[in-house]
């Protein structure tokens, strides 16, 4: 982009950049925001019916899921998907902290996935949606071989779609799950009252 070659360039006669920060930040922001728009929307919508969130874990976990939700509001999807399971991992380990189980915090994502579906703390859907996110965030984190088939130029050629299309599906999937684990019981109050879990606690949530 034009801005980005001339924001650090000095004129001949001047120290300053040609371009301010701030008017580089304006046309950056006119620029994307008939994108960033439809993918605000659909933030807003999955979060449904406003609701109270209390999020086991600490500071961490509560500032990832913030920072996850505007990384996929500005098109920053790698670090939606890689934070995402920094927020999830940090929930369930907090969760187990909060019963009195601190060493669950040594077990890794998989293990806390396992043991949380095990032990009635995650649903059979939520455990499945958080291995799928887990596997994409291997897949981006770890290097992989050409022909590997989860390497996303592999997946660019077996499913004929744009890298952008399918790094956005890939956060879109990894949001949601992080998402809908703070509309139910313990983690989503819808008001002040603590709400009674019904059967397993975890009620079915539908694609916004």
């Amino acid at each position: 982009m034009t801005l980005q070659r001339n924001l650090g360039k000095k004129t001949a006669m001047e120290d300053e950049p040609t371009v301010s920060a701030n008017e580089w930040l304006a046309a950056e922001d006119d620029a994307s925001r008939a994108s960033r728009s439809p993918r605000l929307d659909f933030v807003i919508h999955a979060y449904g019916v406003p609701r109270h969130i209390l999020i086991p874990g600490g500071f961490v976990p509560s500032r990832a899921l913030e920072e996850a939700k505007w990384c996929f509001v500005n098109g920053q999807f790698l670090a939606c998907i890689l934070v995402c399971q920094v927020m999830l991992e940090g929930v369930l380990a907090g969760q187990y902290g909060l019963i009195g189980n601190d060493k669950a915090k040594e077990d890794g994502f998989k293990r806390l996935c396992d043991k949380g579906l095990a032990e009635g703390l995650i649903s059979s859907l939520e455990h499945e949606a958080f291995t799928v996110l887990r596997q994409l965030r291997n897949s981006y984190t770890h290097p992989r071989n050409m022909d590997d088939p989860e390497r996303i130029e592999r997946r660019m050629m077996t499913e004929q779609r744009a890298v952008e299309e399918i790094l956005e599906e890939d956060a879109r999937h990894a949001l949601l799950a992080a998402l809908r684990l703070t509309q139910r019981y313990p983690f989503g109050f819808e008001d002040d009252a603590e709400p009674s879990a019904g059967g397993d606690g975890v009620p079915a949530a539908s694609e916004p």
